[in-house]
């Protein structure tokens, strides 16, 4: 019993000291090259898998894209678009829960205002292909946040105008099913 505690102690001293010793990786390119990106964010589950989103300009306005990249393996060729093409979308945020599922959050333009709009992506699939309003028409919406708890819960918050002009702060909550 103590050889094989002795064993194990050495092994998780060795895996240890490996990991501490590793060097940072080459840098890659996970935005579009020749298109301004801007606000970048990332996070990673408990496994190492790696969900980043940015804002990039695609010749007419700001668009919220995305790059996944699993543990050990490489960031995906292409970034997925998160935001509607047409207008202008901007300060994402992202969180993922302990299975590995991304939802992020981003302000974008209807033409009228800003809105809170949210997309997520279960482990191993594609993001959702339309967004979801968080924020009700009307009024300006900003600076969103979000978390998401250890069961997968995300709850989001912005800063947003009432009718009488003053910021407020309001929240919406997903449950994971």
């Amino acid at each position: 019993m103590q050889c094989s505690l002795a064993k194990y102690i050495c092994l998780s001293c060795f895996i240890l000291f490996s990991y501490l010793q590793a060097d940072w990786t080459s840098s890659v390119d996970l935005s579009v090259v020749g298109q301004d990106a801007i606000n970048a964010q990332v996070a990673i589950d408990p496994a190492g898998n790696a969900t980043t989103v940015w804002s990039r300009f695609d010749g007419a306005n700001f668009i919220i894209q995305a790059s996944t990249k699993p543990f050990g393996g490489s960031w995906q060729p292409t970034p997925d678009n998160l935001s509607i093409a047409g207008q202008e979308a901007d300060v994402p945020q992202i969180a993922v829960d302990p299975k590995g599922n991304a939802t992020a959050v981003w302000e974008r333009s209807n033409g009228s205002n800003f809105i809170i709009q949210a997309s997520t992506k279960p482990f191993g699939r594609s993001w959702q292909t339309t967004p979801d309003d968080l924020s009700a028409n009307g009024q300006d919406a900003f600076v969103p946040q979000i978390a998401v708890d250890p069961k997968g819960n995300a709850t989001v918050v912005w800063e947003r105008f009432d009718e009488s002009g003053n910021l407020i702060i309001q929240a919406s909550s997903k449950s994971r099913r």
